[in-house]
């Protein structure tokens, strides 16, 4: 029985990460306008935002002594910092805002690296907020803040997981796809005659030869086993003067085979030639690469947690903690 695809899923993985990103826009949109009302001393603040850039933006301000007289008197602040050290402040606060401005610009395209940069720094921020933000004289709104951060840290989160989602369900699909494609059984061949002999044989099979020119009868061959045996296009000879680190390297089945990093580029070496290879994000994600050689399947990647495996057949034949 054929399995089909839910579609319903597929919606709602998509929803959910277009959902992560606008979300993403919402607290890069608020924390910039609250970059600007930082520099009014009214204590006004929109909610939903980055909390850090905000207190930089702040402390900047207030330490550099740019609020007026009184606000400083009543902060206590007797001997600011030189104003120039403001712009130290700001420029990290700003980088900081641009950080997840980029994660939202290049995360469209299914960058997911890039969201994921952006649950990692708003993790950060939400710890802090936690430590140094909490107000015990304003603890109602100290806690909507702290579950707003929580809501955007898991709409993130529930973004990343759909993409990968998806994208295992595009995989999946195209499998499918091209193993349909593979098991549909060929035209039965024309005589000389042009006349059509009648089929017989398992399906994806062609008629012995000698129904086609008389001779003697040739072995029936079996193009789906034929084009599931046949071997990976190679990409390339795996070039060993540029600069590259291995992950992991094991011999199998009489094949050197290396997961390696070359330059700026993921890549799988079997004997020396290149058969897949990936650009990994700005933090690299859960990703595999895969190689058909001599009738088995080679696969080796990153499990999106922290480790780099070398699987043959869909069973792992090398495991390796990678730290950084």
């Amino acid at each position: 029985m054929k399995t089909v695809n839910n579609p319903f899923n597929v919606k709602s993985s998509e929803g959910r990460f277009k959902s992560a990103r606008a979300n993403l826009l919402i607290v890069v949109v608020l924390t910039a306008i609250n970059l600007v009302l930082a520099f009014f001393p009214d204590g006004m603040y929109f909610m939903f935002s980055a909390y850090l850039p905000y207190v930089l933006m702040v402390w900047g301000l207030m330490f550099c002594g740019l609020y007026p007289a009184e606000v400083l008197n009543e902060l206590g602040i007797a001997n600011p910092m030189p104003k120039p050290v403001f712009a130290v402040f700001a420029g990290a606060a700003v980088l900081i805002l641009l950080i997840y401005l980029f994660a939202w610009i290049f995360s469209k395209k299914n960058r997911v690296g890039w969201l994921i940069a952006a649950l990692v720094c708003f993790v950060i921020d939400t710890v802090i907020l936690i430590i140094i933000g909490f107000d015990p004289g304003r603890v109602f709104g100290s806690v909507i803040n702290i579950v707003f951060h929580i809501w955007v840290i898991v709409s993130l989160i529930l973004g990343i997981v759909a993409h990968f989602k998806l994208k295992k369900a595009a995989k999946k699909a195209a499998a499918d796809k091209a193993a349909e494609k593979s098991s549909e059984k060929p035209s039965a061949p024309e005589t000389v005659d042009g006349s059509f002999p009648a089929w017989s044989g398992e399906a994806g099979a062609v008629l012995p030869e000698e129904n086609v020119s008389g001779g003697a009868p040739a072995e029936a061959v079996d193009w789906k086993k034929r084009a599931e045996s046949a071997n990976s296009p190679v990409l390339r000879f795996a070039d060993e003067d540029v600069k590259s680190r291995v992950f992991l390297e094991t011999v199998v089945l009489g094949h050197t085979v290396t997961y390696r990093r070359a330059g700026k580029v993921n890549e799988l070496v079997i004997d020396g030639k290149v058969y897949d290879e990936t650009v990994p994000a700005f933090i690299e994600t859960a990703h595999t690469l895969t190689a058909r050689v001599d009738g088995h399947v080679f696969e080796a990647g990153f499990d999106g947690v922290s480790s780099s495996f070398i699987d043959v057949d869909g069973e792992n034949v090398e495991r390796k903690l990678r730290v950084f």
